[in-house]
């Protein structure tokens, strides 16, 4: 469940910004040339996107109680789980925004970007370590993905650790029937 809430942060913050800059590119270069600042352009475009961010996170935890996802009654940082979960989502979905809007910036048209795009998402999937598990080499790598810090966060909020472990004693319980 953490891998899918984290797929569906990662997703809505790379695809927000991912055609922003670049999509703009010729307009940016000529008010650059007039006098208008390049961090000004940034700073106003990261403020418009973390507010995206914020609201993609309240649609995001409004989903998860419209299906009735069972939720901790206590937050881990604040008092109210609702809070920490919503913060949760709004850093996951900010941070794939910014690596998106980087990769915008970057990219000479939209094509190109939108052509990087799904092997960036395959980079943060492969190297989470929530699909496979990762050799110690590997695991140098994925400490640089945003999916492993939102699954750790996502399961630390949770309470992942202290829930029981269902499906290893459903199996031990049929195993019990065979001789």
């Amino acid at each position: 469940g953490s891998l899918a809430l984290t797929c569906v942060c990662i997703w809505n913050g790379f695809f927000n910004s991912i055609q922003s800059v670049c999509r703009e590119r010729q307009i940016v270069k000529r008010e650059h040339r007039a006098g208008m600042k390049i961090t000004s352009y940034i700073t106003a475009h990261m403020i418009y996107q973390a507010f995206l961010c914020l609201m993609q996170a309240l649609i995001t935890l409004a989903v998860c109680r419209i299906t009735k996802i069972h939720m901790p009654s206590s937050g881990l940082i604040t008092p109210f789980f609702y809070v920490d979960i919503t913060i949760a989502f709004f850093l996951i979905t900010f941070s794939a925004d910014m690596t998106s809007l980087l990769i915008s910036c970057m990219a000479r048209n939209t094509t190109a970007a939108m052509t990087v795009m799904p092997f960036i998402l395959i980079f943060e999937l492969l190297f989470s370590g929530g699909v496979f598990a990762l050799t110690p080499t590997t695991e140098v790598i994925s400490y640089f993905t945003i999916a492993k810090w939102g699954m750790c966060a996502i399961c630390a909020l949770g309470g992942y650790n202290s829930l029981p472990m269902t499906s290893i004693w459903k199996q031990i319980s049929k195993l019990q029937d065979y001789e």
